[in-house]
């Protein structure tokens, strides 16, 4: 070896290290791009990642036959593809292991699917490709998936194109048409249908779904202010108002009634055409719900712990109570003795039951009255008493009542009449007046204290105002007398 070899040496690995470092980079810039092209197919549905994907496909698949099938059968198939730039094509059938497939010319099966054993030349654009398939024996229903890539036979991956397609069929059953629906709202995307006897989990019976990751938005759903077709009819936010909105931080419907308003679309996400809400950090509090005995303002009226949705309740007719305190237990108050006053006494539910008068009287219009007394002008002359609740906060004391007021008959208008028993009495100008009887007296069977003192006080009312027109008439007459 001479001296300079060595020098030599190193010059040309120096230039074989160089050449190899440009080369890998030229390769994984793409400036060079090694074909590694699989004349046998590979059962991918992504041909496109390395066959010039953005190239659209200007063609269609068909697969013959569509009609449904029968359990056990094996069909032969025909597959279509038409594309206009197509010299070659290679494709991938696959039923999701539903069945047997069975390669036909220029096809191969790898595991349960089919791949061309070779580059398919196409004749005016066209290529034909045959296989069979064998049903399952018991009904069902499957999708022929179909990846096509269609070449210009240039060899290499510019200009090619790729498409897709999915074929359903059924066997043994009508078919109900399916439609994968991802986020669960019952609505699936149109280009997703499917057949098959049963509903499959996961799948819906309604397409239409234009966004099928969001399960707020599908066909018949609300339209908000959010910049969406919310119900998938092709428009955005229409039909939304615009008005005056305030912050709405818990979602309840209601905005902050310390929030500033702006002006905007009424329903957008976080906003509220109101400003009633008092705590606009907890969706419990709002105007709209009910209070409850927590010690909170639930229906911002300024209030805590009031209203019927707090105070306890129980009982009927005189044993009804009312608490007006919360969190506490509700007792009715004792049954008394029925008696004949228009008030549930006994607390069963019933007014004025079994017998409740002395002999040869009826419980009539809430008093004990004579058979042959004539009944009162119900509804004009006797109310019926009613009773309230206990006085006392927070206890279950008795209920009060309103004694049955006394028979309003006419008012007589004799004032030489005295109460007396008689039918009637002479009055002022040769005007009967009713008797006592007719009035109702004090002293009569089943009146009680305050009935015989409403009688009494009517009694002296009416003597008052006859007193007073008889000795006006005397002393007018007196003055006459004196004139003549």
């Amino acid at each position: 070896m001479t001296r300079d070899a060595p020098a030599r040496w190193a010059s040309r690995w120096s230039t074989q290290v160089a050449t190899a470092v440009v080369s890998s980079s030229l390769l994984l810039s793409g400036a060079l791009r090694p074909a590694r092209a699989l004349p046998g197919g590979a059962p991918t549905p992504a041909c496109n990642g390395c066959h010039g994907g953005d190239n659209p496909f200007d063609g269609d698949l068909a697969l013959e036959p569509s009609a449904p099938l029968s359990p056990g059968q094996r069909t032969e198939f025909t597959l279509r593809i038409r594309e206009s730039h197509l010299t070659t094509a290679g494709l991938y059938v696959t039923t999701g292991s539903a069945g047997t497939l069975t390669a036909g010319s220029g096809l191969r099966a790898i595991e349960d699917d089919l791949v061309q054993s070779r580059p398919m030349s196409g004749s005016g654009g066209v290529v034909e490709v045959s296989f069979s398939w064998t049903a399952p024996a018991t009904p069902g229903g499957a999708d022929f998936q179909v990846f096509v890539l269609s070449s210009n036979g240039d060899g290499t991956s510019q200009g090619d194109r790729f498409s897709s397609a999915t074929f359903s069929y059924v066997w043994g059953c009508d078919g109900v048409p399916l439609f994968l629906d991802i986020d669960g709202d019952g609505f699936g995307e149109d280009a997703t249908m499917s057949v098959d006897c049963d509903v499959r989990d996961g799948w819906a019976t309604r397409g239409g779904d234009c966004v099928d990751t969001r399960d707020e938005i599908f066909p018949g759903a609300p339209e908000v202010a959010n910049g969406k077709d919310d119900d998938c009819d092709g428009e955005i936010d229409e039909g939304i108002q615009s008005g005056l909105l305030y912050p709405d931080a818990d979602g309840d419907g209601y905005g902050d009634v310390l929030g500033v308003g702006r002006e905007g679309a009424i329903g957008q996400p976080g906003y509220s055409a109101n400003a009633e809400d008092c705590d606009d950090t907890d969706p419990d509090v709002h105007p709209d719900l009910l209070e409850v005995c927590d010690g909170v303002d639930n229906d911002c009226n300024g209030e805590v712990d009031d209203g019927d949705g707090v105070f306890a309740s129980c009982g009927i007719g005189a044993c009804a109570r009312r608490l007006e305190v919360c969190d506490h237990e509700c007792e009715p108050g004792e049954p008394g003795e029925e008696s004949c006053n228009g008030l549930d006494d006994d607390c069963d539910g019933e007014i004025d039951e079994g017998e409740l008068c002395a002999d040869g009287l009826v419980c009539r219009d809430f008093r004990c009255r004579d058979l042959g007394e004539p009944p009162s002008s119900a509804g004009t002359s006797e109310a019926l008493p009613v009773a309230g609740p206990s006085p006392d906060v927070g206890t279950s004391g008795p209920a009060t009542s309103m004694p049955p007021p006394p028979d309003m008959s006419p008012v007589p208008t004799d004032a030489t009449a005295p109460p007396s028993g008689s039918a009637t009495s002479p009055g002022v100008g040769g005007v009967a007046a009713p008797a006592p009887s007719v009035l109702g007296s004090a002293d009569e069977p089943g009146a009680d204290p305050a009935c015989r003192m409403a009688i009494e006080n009517r009694w002296r009312s009416q003597w008052c105002v006859l007193s007073t027109l008889v000795l006006s008439a005397l002393v007018l007459r007196r003055r006459r007398g004196s004139r003549c």
